[in-house]
């Protein structure tokens, strides 16, 4: 599981895209209490219908 941070990070791409992706539930996450992680298999799944 990944971190929002993380998760950019493996995209590319500033932190603040990965929340949009998950409010637009655009890829699957899980909360942690107060934290929400991503799966790498989620965003490469994500990555693969983007293009």
């Amino acid at each position: 599981m990944l971190t929002l941070e993380q998760a950019a990070e493996r995209l590319g791409t500033t932190a603040p895209f990965p929340r949009r992706l998950i409010a637009e539930r655009g890829t699957a996450f899980v909360k942690v209490g107060r934290h929400v992680r991503t799966a790498k298999s989620a965003l490469d799944a994500m990555r693969l219908r983007c293009g």
